[in-house]
């Protein structure tokens, strides 16, 4: 028999006790905890930025000087990343919890917040969303009432009171202030990590749902989450608002994040680094990835940052406009990595000189080899050649491949690359330069014949075949939308072991993000909030705690490196799938589809009539 607990008519809940029913849950933060959220918010120095933009904006509106906030910015942005990194929702409600029950007085007094017993859990709220509505003051582009919906002609008219000036200035601010968070991650590992990082880089694109409702287009009525777009997972993940609701229902509606991460320096190597998240964007799904990603990545460049090789999907592989983003990116000083789309597979690009064929630069001798051309085209769309006679193509033209000069592109754009005909280890023989190669070298090479009717033509001809030493700095229209690294060709082993880890270790990072047992970014409940500035710091706090984890697991492991600052050599462990059906190919896009795996029978199974069990 179950006793049942009897309460007296005069039982009162005692003291320590009574924060139930006005807060969800009890919250606890030690000292070590608030010391390391709040020093990483000091060393970046946002928070005098913040208070700066705050009185430059006073004075545009002709206001009079009023008190500051009640709890400091670093304060305020300190608690909140202390609930990311709890993994607890970051909520107003959660904040004056943990202020007021989880937070020892020493605690309390470093975050410049007085209270007594006599001070109440409202007052507390009422402090902490004052002092984060002054601060998303500062930075929302676009700020309006967000308590309330809005007919659909109400919204544009307020938006139409937002200037074009003043909403450019916002959108700055708030990418400074949650890139600068960012990079304070990196800068607060200890020089020697940082000093192992080359500048290698990842760049990737990922849905954040908001906690608001959508509204169909047809719809009188406006979301309150107006910023934000519908997110579908097939094809360039755009879908209108007047889809069919079959669609729909299989969308998300929320914004699109440009996260770049640090990426390995040798993919045949256990890396030397934790591989952070050091740059962010935010905007509608589907709309303009590679600026976007630039916008990150100029962050980056700003605060002193290395830049090496940057990666990315089909998504900012052969941008329309490169303007966009192949251009502002290697005016950085990075390299670009990405994967071709079908339709610009087998696509040869000619400049007279050299053409471009998959990102890389090749000499005209190449012209007329339409098996070395199309290898690629065969391989994945046609299928009409398996993956050793691809790699064998991809090797024979390999040959033709100009060699970078350079290692870097030049800061205004382009970069020298060298005829392969020309330099001390050529590949093709050239009728334009004839060399005795055996005298020179000591050395009897069989190299490739170019045939003369491939030869460019003299009004055609540039620095590649005219220069003595073979060289040409190669700019314009085909170089800024069509190249690739010129030291890794496109389809072979080498360009897919850069590429698949890099794209393995965003993933990895958006899904250590994304984890429900950590920072949850992709649960629109841990960021109860409305507004793009509110759902962007809230992203970036998120994104600071799956930092501080991967920074305090990678300096637990206590990994072995080199006088070079190498690491290991990997060792893929063997998958059980592997061992059972044998390893697929790097690039498997002719594999034969999957046969579905028939149970065992018994030789006298028969299928069961209707009313009798299957088994």
């Amino acid at each position: 028999m179950t006793v049942q607990p009897v309460f007296e008519d005069d039982y009162v809940l005692p003291k320590d006790r009574q924060w139930r029913g006005v807060f969800d849950q009890r919250l606890n933060a030690t000292e070590a905890d608030i010391e390391r959220t709040l020093g990483l918010i000091k060393r970046s120095d946002i928070t005098a930025e913040l208070h700066q933009w705050m009185e430059q904006d006073r004075i545009v509106a002709a206001k009079h000087a009023g008190p500051g906030p009640s709890v400091d910015f670093a304060s305020v942005l300190a608690i909140f990343l202390t609930l990311a990194c709890a993994g607890q929702a970051q909520t107003i409600r959660n904040a004056a919890t943990l202020i007021k029950h989880g937070l020892s007085e020493q605690s309390r007094r470093r975050l410049g917040i007085e209270i007594d017993e006599d001070t109440t859990g409202k007052a507390i709220y009422d402090r902490i969303d004052g002092s984060l509505h002054r601060l998303l003051d500062t930075i929302n582009p676009e700020p309006g009432p967000r308590g309330k919906r809005l007919l659909k002609d109400e919204l544009e008219d307020h938006r139409a009171s937002i200037t074009k000036d003043t909403r450019a200035k916002r959108w700055q601010r708030l990418h400074q202030v949650c890139n600068t968070l960012l990079v304070q991650c990196f800068r607060d590992l200890p020089r020697h990590v940082r000093r192992r990082w080359k500048g290698n880089a990842v760049v990737d694109g990922t849905v954040l749902p908001v906690h608001s409702r959508a509204t169909r287009r047809k719809s009188k009525w406006a979301s309150t989450e107006w910023e934000a777009g519908w997110y579908k997972r097939q094809g360039d993940h755009f879908l209108d608002s007047d889809a069919p609701s079959k669609e729909l229902s299989k969308a998300i509606y929320g914004y699109d994040a440009a996260i770049v991460s640090m990426a390995t320096n040798n993919p045949s190597r256990e890396t030397t680094f934790p591989q952070l998240a050091v740059g962010m964007s935010m905007d509608k799904p589907a709309k303009d990835p590679g600026p976007n990603a630039i916008i990150a990545i100029s962050h980056m460049h700003q605060a002193g940052l290395p830049a090496g090789t940057l990666i990315g999907d089909r998504a900012y592989g052969n941008s329309p406009l490169a303007e966009n983003f192949q251009i502002p990116a290697r005016e950085m000083g990075y390299q670009l990595l990405f994967d071709m789309k079908q339709h610009d597979i087998g696509k040869v690009h000619d400049a007279g000189h050299f053409i471009v064929l998959e990102g890389n630069f090749y000499s005209p001798g190449l012209r007329g080899k339409e098996a070395l051309i199309n290898a690629s085209y065969h391989y994945r769309v046609d299928k009409s050649i398996d993956y050793d006679t691809w790699q064998k193509r991809l090797h024979q033209r390999a040959k033709h491949m100009l060699q970078p000069h350079e290692a870097t592109p030049r800061p205004g754009g382009g970069q020298q690359m060298r005829c392969p005909a020309s330099g001390p280890n050529p590949t093709v023989d050239c009728p334009l330069r004839p060399r005795d190669l055996e005298a020179e070298t000591g050395k009897q090479l069989t190299l490739l014949p170019i045939m003369p009717k491939n030869v460019p033509a003299e009004h055609t001809r540039g620095g590649l075949c005219t220069n003595a030493g073979g060289t040409q700095i190669i700019r314009g229209p085909i170089y800024d939308r069509e190249a690739m690294d010129p030291r890794i060709q496109y389809g072979t082993g080498e360009w897919h072991s850069w590429y698949s880890h890099a794209r393995n270790t965003i993933e990895s990072l958006n899904a250590s993000a994304k984890n429900g047992a950590g920072s949850a970014l992709a649960n629109p409940d841990r960021r109860r909030v409305r507004g793009v500035a509110a759902n962007y710091l809230f992203a970036a706090l998120a994104l600071i705690a799956t930092n501080m984890r991967k920074t305090e697991r990678y300096m637990a492991q206590n990994i072995h490196v080199d006088s070079r600052g190498r690491g290991p050599e990997r060792k893929d462990k063997p998958r059980l799938r592997d061992l059972t059906w044998g390893a697929e190919q790097p690039k498997p896009w002719n594999r034969p589809p999957k046969k579905r795996r028939q149970r065992s029978r018994d030789p006298d199974w028969s299928p069961p009539t209707r009313g009798e069990s299957a088994m």
